[in-house]
């Protein structure tokens, strides 16, 4: 399933549990297309399709081990998880290429909800990992549907700072998905000034953190925040056996002595990535932090300070804070 936004189509693709497994959405022989017309009229419909058990979104920012998270969960009993569901960051391409029309963007908004959580068979839940673009759209996942649960993968700004700063190819990254969030700095009141082009790569990664950790204390002072769970990405990574736990027994997975067997069996994970090409070691990762640390304190140390300065308080109440 894919949304082509210049071609203004939304393709339903069916799809077995092991295709899903094996690929994103695509099984290109099983696609049909339906025109922007065809959507309204059909959004009745598509939205009367209701899941037999609520779909979880796992929402996460950059290098927080969402991956990791996911790669866990799947192997519980009956739990598929859809990787990288990138339906959702082009949802979120289309609502910056057409903001003067909400109700377009929210009947999208709908129908890929609908499609999202449609029943798999002999699946007891589903669990979407979200792309870090698509953090913006935890209150619309939540208004939508009560059932919804969130669980928000966050590490601490020095943490999220050593990760991003260790790598020149991160570094570079980060620079250009700086130039994309201009509708999400917007939304943010005390970043909707600020332009990327005059700052440096440190401080352009604490202002992606503020974003997320803004949202994130938003998600969490809502009416019906018992439904989201914000949870530490470097826990998971060093404890990922406490963090894990948490997570499915959030996301109603622990349902009878096989799924806590299961848990218990969980081993570490040789492989961090979905294709098992990136080595997962918790001890590498802990000493290249502490690498990054000898060779960065001082730009962190600046960076913090400075988004210290920013927030000015505005998040002293979220659940990572600055300092």
């Amino acid at each position: 399933m894919t949304l082509n936004v210049q071609r203004n189509t939304l393709q339903f693709v069916s799809v077995s549990r092991e295709s899903l497994r094996q690929s994103p959405f695509l099984d290109v022989p099983n696609t049909v297309f339906a025109s922007n017309a065809t959507l309204r009229a059909d959004i009745a419909s598509l939205l009367a399709r209701k899941p037999r058990c609520p779909l979880q979104f796992v929402l996460h920012t950059g290098y927080c081990g969402s991956t990791l998270l996911a790669r866990y969960l799947e192997k519980l009993p009956q739990c598929l998880v859809l990787k990288e569901p990138e339906i959702l960051g082009q949802i979120s391409a289309l609502k910056g290429a057409a903001p003067n029309e909400p109700e377009l963007w929210h009947d999208w908004f709908r129908v890929v909800y609908a499609m999202l959580a449609r029943p798999y068979p002999s699946d007891q839940s589903v669990v979407v990992k979200a792309s870090s673009t698509c953090n913006w759209i935890g209150h619309s996942l939540l208004d939508h549907d009560e059932s919804l649960k969130i669980v928000f993968l966050f590490s601490s700004l020095r943490t999220f700072l050593l990760q991003v700063l260790k790598s020149d190819q991160r570094r570079h990254w980060l620079r250009q998905h700086m130039n994309f969030l201009r509708d999400p700095l917007m939304q943010v009141p005390f970043l909707k000034n600020f332009s990327a082009e005059n700052l440096t790569d440190a401080q352009c990664a604490s202002t992606m953190w503020m974003i997320n950790s803004s949202l994130c204390q938003s998600l969490l002072e809502r009416a019906d925040s018992h439904r989201v769970l914000a949870l530490n990405s470097a826990d998971l990574m060093t404890r990922p056996e406490i963090s894990v736990v948490a997570a499915a027994d959030f996301l109603g997975l622990i349902n009878d002595d096989a799924d806590r067997r299961a848990l218990a069996d969980l081993q570490l994970l040789a492989f961090h990535s979905k294709d098992d090409t990136l080595p997962y070691d918790a001890i590498q990762r802990g000493k290249e932090l502490e690498d990054a640390e000898w060779q960065f304190g001082t730009e962190v140390d600046s960076a913090m300070s400075w988004a210290d300065d920013v927030s000015a308080g505005c998040l002293r109440r979220s659940p990572f804070p600055i300092s």
